[in-house]
């Protein structure tokens, strides 16, 4: 595997660090773009993996770091919602000029419902793929119900994920509350597949099935048993990438 490392100039003007992951020999039968869970990096574990695993089967993955994260400038208490979907256009835009647009589209937890969105949008993309990821954005305020209080009462709250301490504001919330107002997913008409695993504690199973009463486009679901919603361990990663592999196959080959 070759990784190409470079930066994007992110919608705020912030610096985002990016990875290009690419076959060691030939060109990519085709480009893909993962956006990962939240708070997380183009370095966590099962992405890592995820991509190791398309890339020894001949496809190319671009992975980045949202500003305010792992290796990119910026406050991430100065990002939204909104302005993570600039971001993955302005990286999907920068495949386009250096490669090829984007056909696959991956999002993992938060990620999953902002790739959505993006796909509605964004022509290039074919098919898609969420793992792990709610039916609407604003699915993270009740996740986060004590840090929205917080945050309506004195503007911001902040919250340990990881081991880091994250500002999250009042501004964060109310955009992931319109956002959600205005997520119609009837309009996602795309092949999509839907992985999630019933022992997922952080979002439901359910929300795989609002997703999938929802879309227009062919719909697949996995149910990934005893995966967890991270997938930190990394036969089971491994094991999630063949089966988007084998399932993108039937769509671009």
């Amino acid at each position: 595997m070759k990784i190409k490392r470079f930066t994007i100039q992110g919608h705020d003007g912030y610096e985002m660090s990016a990875e290009l992951d690419l076959p060691a020999e030939g060109y990519p039968k085709y480009f893909c773009i993962y956006v990962p869970c939240f708070t997380c990096t183009k370095n966590i574990r099962v992405l890592k993996h995820i991509s190791k695993q398309l890339v020894s089967q001949g496809i190319a993955l671009l992975r980045f770091d949202f500003p305010g994260l792992g290796d990119s400038q910026g406050d991430f208490a100065e990002t939204t919602y909104s302005t993570n979907l600039k971001n993955i256009r302005l990286a999907a835009k920068w495949l386009e000029e250096n490669y090829e647009a984007p056909k696959l589209g991956i999002g993992h937890s938060m990620g999953g419902s902002a790739m959505m969105k993006f796909a509605m949008e964004y022509d290039p993309i074919e098919i898609l793929v969420t793992i792990a990821a709610p039916s609407t954005p604003d699915h993270l305020c009740h996740v986060l119900d004590r840090n929205v209080k917080e945050a309506e009462e004195t503007g911001a709250s902040k919250r340990t994920i990881g081991g880091i301490e994250f500002t999250l504001t009042k501004d964060f919330f109310d955009d992931l509350t319109t956002n959600g107002k205005d997520y119609d997913l009837s309009k996602l008409k795309k092949p999509i597949l839907v992985l999630h695993s019933p022992d997922d504690d952080t979002v439901s199973l359910d929300e795989a099935r609002k997703i999938l009463a929802q879309v227009r486009g062919h719909r697949s679901y996995i149910m990934l048993n005893n995966y967890g919603h991270l997938i930190m361990d990394e036969d089971k990663a491994i094991k999630t990438a063949d089966i988007i592999y084998n399932w993108a196959k039937m769509y671009l080959g």
